[in-house]
């Protein structure tokens, strides 16, 4: 699998030279799949989902990088506009996640994906550090009166900072705690 992947990494880079940039490309194997067939996802502003054209404007990169062989996994291509609730569910799940590269056993918008390979993430690492930067204010701001010396005042979240080692790990939740404590 993990020759198919690099090829769709390719991919990806082709549809983003020629397209413009892709918010998301993945392959989903879904749970009533019984030959171990892959679905393609993807979603970019400038592929419309109703545009025979933009079908086979990537139709036409997969034919091209995959085997006769490796195209035979394929179930089908689905493009999605970025804006798509699907497209936003998933955004969802790899947020919450940690973005994570496979996953399996899941059920995003009321589909069953019984394996997942995310190609390309809409979900940034800054996204992922933005969130937990959020998080740690919030849970500061809520749980704490201020203790500055001589102030009343609980400070406002965006007034809160913490040192942070860019991700947010078991050793960030402990000191977190600590903190808060």
């Amino acid at each position: 699998m993990d020759k198919i992947i690099d090829k769709f990494k390719s991919i990806e880079k082709i549809v983003s030279q020629k397209k413009g940039n892709v918010k998301l490309l993945a392959l989903f194997e879904l749970e009533d799949n019984i030959h171990d067939r892959w679905d393609v996802i993807i979603s970019s502003k400038n592929l419309f989902p109703e545009d025979i054209e933009s079908l086979k404007f990537v139709v036409n990169i997969i034919q091209r990088v995959l085997t006769k062989k490796e195209i035979l996994k394929i179930s089908k291509v689905v493009l999605f506009d970025p804006n798509d609730e699907f497209i936003t569910k998933i955004q969802k799940f790899l947020s919450n996640g940690k973005n994570p590269k496979e996953f399996s056993e899941v059920e995003i918008n009321g589909l069953m994906i019984k394996r997942g390979f995310v190609i390309k993430s809409p979900v940034t690492e800054d996204t992922t550090l933005k969130h937990a930067e959020d998080l740690i204010r919030y849970l500061i701001y809520t749980s704490k009166p201020n203790k500055i010396k001589g102030s009343i005042d609980t400070p406002s979240p965006e007034d809160v900072h913490l040192p942070f080692s860019g991700n947010l790990e078991k050793n960030d939740i402990e000191y977190t705690s600590k903190y808060l404590n």
